[in-house]
C-alpha cells in the first residue's frame, strides 16, 4: 500500500529524463555540469544522475538535478522525491536531508506512512545519491584516464545479441541495440570524467559515434577510449569485425 503521492510519481515522475536528454546535456558542456552513475547492485536498476552545480554562489547551489533510470515502483517515486528536495538547494543541504524527510514528503498526511512496508529497501539509493552529489563538490584529485576492457567492462551472462540476429535488424533497430550497449556498459566509465558517447549511424559493418562532454577534446578519444568502445560493442554483438569510427 502506498500513499497517493507515491503512486502519482510512479506513474509520472517529475525529474526523470531519457538517455538522449542526458546526451544532449553532456554535449552542451555547460560550466558546473556533472554526471555520474550509482552502483546498481543493491537496487536492481540503472541510475544516471546529471545536472549543474553553480559554484559562483557561496556555498555552491544545485541549479538543476535530473536522472535517467529504468527503476520502477516505490524506488522510482523515492528517487524522484529526493531529487526534488535537493534541486535549488545549496551543497550543505546534503548534510541535513534524511531518508525520513523524503518519506514524510511523500505522505498524504502527517500520520499515515507513505510506504506501508517501510523504507529499508530505499536506504541504498538514498546513501549513494547523497554520496555521489557530495563528491561533486569535493572531488578526489585524479588525472583523467582512458577506460580499459579488463577494469571497466562488466559483461552479463550472455552477449546482448548474437551476430546473426544483429545482421537481420534494420538500421534503426541496430542503432537501438548499440544505444542499449552504450547505456549498460560504456556510459559509466566515460561518465566518471564527465564524458559520453552516442551512435549516429549503424550498419552491418560499422558504428559511427559522436563523443559528448569531456570526451570531445580528450587525448584518448581517438586511441584507447575508441578501442575500448569498439571492443565492448564487438563482444556484445558477437561481431569481431564490427568497426567503430568517430563522426568527425
Amino acid at each position: 500500500m502506498y500513499s497517493e503521492k507515491v503512486l502519482q510519481r510512479m506513474k509520472k515522475p517529475l525529474f526523470r529524463e531519457d538517455l538522449k536528454e542526458r546526451e544532449l546535456f553532456l554535449n552542451d558542456n555547460i560550466p558546473g555540469s556533472f554526471s555520474f552513475e550509482i552502483d546498481s547492485s543493491s537496487h536492481h536498476g540503472q541510475i544516471l544522475i546529471f545536472g549543474i552545480l553553480d559554484k559562483n554562489q557561496m556555498p555552491s547551489v544545485f541549479a538543476g538535478i535530473k536522472y535517467s533510470s529504468n527503476i520502477t515502483d516505490e524506488k522510482l517515486s523515492f528517487l524522484d522525491a529526493l531529487i526534488e528536495l535537493l534541486n535549488g538547494q545549496d551543497i550543505t543541504r546534503l548534510k541535513s536531508i534524511s531518508i525520513r524527510e523524503v518519506e514524510s514528503f511523500l505522505r498524504n498526511d502527517n500520520i499515515t506512512p507513505s510506504y506501508e512496508e517501510g523504507y529499508n529497501s530505499l536506504i541504498p539509493i538514498f546513501d549513494k545519491v547523497v554520496k555521489g552529489l557530495t563528491n561533486i563538490e569535493e572531488p578526489q584529485s585524479k588525472e583523467k584516464r582512458s577506460p580499459n576492457i579488463n577494469d571497466d567492462y562488466r559483461p552479463g551472462d550472455s552477449p546482448t545479441i548474437s551476430q546473426a540476429k544483429f545482421l537481420e535488424l534494420n538500421t534503426n533497430e541496430k542503432k537501438n541495440i548499440i544505444d542499449d550497449i552504450i547505456f549498460k556498459f560504456i556510459a559509466k566509465p566515460l561518465g566518471l570524467d564527465g564524458g559520453g558517447v552516442t551512435p549516429v549511424f549503424v550498419d552491418d559493418s560499422m558504428v559511427a559515434i559522436e563523443y559528448l562532454g569531456a570526451c570531445i577534446n580528450c587525448n584518448y578519444s581517438l586511441t584507447s577510449t575508441l578501442s575500448f568502445i569498439q571492443k565492448v560493442i564487438q563482444l556484445e554483438t558477437e561481431n569481431p569485425n564490427l568497426l567503430v569510427v568517430t563522426d568527425s
